[in-house]
């Protein structure tokens, strides 16, 4: 795993200059780095691919999981290459949401004091990515959307009670149920918009229920 975790030059570097303490890892690792590292005989269609990331959390929530010691072979990584390279997996996030085809959007405005924020979000439930823009600040970016929501309360934190439940609740729960029409799959966003809105939990529900 950390071979090729290593694979990545900021890693390495992070690595080097931790002290061995725990240092923020970069999950995309460069096809093309990998298959020379390992000197595989992996069959590459476009070379295109070649630039293509893995996710190396893949490596772990696939392989490594299941193992007794963690073990992780040059095969595994190979596997997650060509699922890679066939689009069956998604490469890393950090990739991915550059390349996201933003083509669902929600605006809205929020009164902060004297002043009116608007917010303009954008995502593509398919490819799981969601992003926002608060006035005219850069695009922060999300891969769920209840990241998103915790972004969105964080920006507009208020004490007034009145104020929360009359305007933010409505217009966070819009923006869900607008997200959830969206997708063509279940998204498990019924419970979050229930709790949203101060709904009590069903007491049969267990916490393999819960959506995140």
């Amino acid at each position: 795993m950390i071979e090729v975790e290593l694979l990545n030059p900021q890693n390495r570097h992070n690595r080097s200059s931790s002290n061995g303490n725990y240092y923020e890892i970069n999950p995309a690792i460069k096809i093309g780095d990998i298959i020379n590292y390992f000197e595989l005989d992996t069959k590459v269609i476009d070379q295109k691919q070649l630039e293509k990331c893995i996710d190396i959390s893949y490596l772990l929530d696939f392989f490594a999981c299941y193992q007794i010691l963690g073990n992780i072979t040059v095969p595994d990584v190979e596997a997650v290459i060509v699922e890679t390279m066939e689009d069956r997996l998604q490469e890393p996030f950090s990739i991915r949401k550059d390349k996201c085809s933003y083509d669902n959007n929600y605006n809205f405005k929020v009164k902060d004091k004297n002043n009116q924020i608007e917010f303009l979000v954008e995502w593509n439930c398919l490819e799981g990515c969601y992003r926002i823009r608060k006035d005219l600040l850069p695009y922060e970016y999300f891969r769920s959307p209840y990241l998103l929501v915790d972004f969105i309360l964080f920006q507009i934190p208020t004490t007034d009670t009145i104020i929360f439940d009359n305007e933010i609740k409505p217009l966070i729960s819009d923006l869900l149920r607008t997200i959830k029409k969206s997708s063509k799959y279940n998204m498990g966003l019924d419970f979050f918009i229930k709790r949203i809105n101060g709904v009590d939990t069903p007491k049969d529900m267990y916490v393999d229920d819960l959506p995140f």
